[in-house]
């Protein structure tokens, strides 16, 4: 994630940059399942994703203050944030994976205009929510995480 971080910051906008680097974290948990895994849900390699997440942090906060400073981000976000906005989508993808996986682009859309602090205009939703069996479907994927 210090990647996609690093590669939002050379974005021009502040607003566009935030949102490639969600939707570059995004990818990265959608095409490498492992990663997912061992950053959001798994006790394994915990020293060295704290290392990369005592990285991660300072880039974020860039972001965070950058799109704050421009007006578009609310100004009660904080840098530690994001991690759990991680874990949020993390789930959506892992609940979905098999059943429609663009389902967390969706979501996504809905989290971005949570965040905006101008209240604009409202992001064009990418395709349908799920269907009612299609949720049930991916509420029986849940499983308690172990501790």
């Amino acid at each position: 994630m210090v990647a996609q971080a690093q590669a939002s910051l050379d974005e021009d906008d502040p607003w566009t940059a935030l949102v490639r680097f969600f939707e570059r974290v995004i990818d990265a948990q959608c095409n490498d399942r492992g990663l997912m895994e061992l950053l959001v849900f798994r006790q394994h390699g915990q020293a060295r994703v704290a290392r990369a997440r005592d990285r991660f942090i300072p880039l974020v906060d860039a972001l965070v203050k950058r799109a704050q400073a421009a007006g578009v981000l609310r100004p009660d976000v904080v840098a530690r944030d994001v991690p759990l906005i991680h874990v949020m989508l993390a789930s959506v993808i892992d609940y979905t994976r098999e059943i429609r996986p663009e389902v967390s682009r969706r979501h996504l859309a809905l989290l971005l205009d949570g965040l905006r602090a101008d209240r604009g205009p409202r992001t064009e939703l990418p395709g349908p929510a799920l269907e009612i069996e299609e949720v049930a479907a991916a509420m029986c994927r849940w499983k308690a995480r172990p501790r």
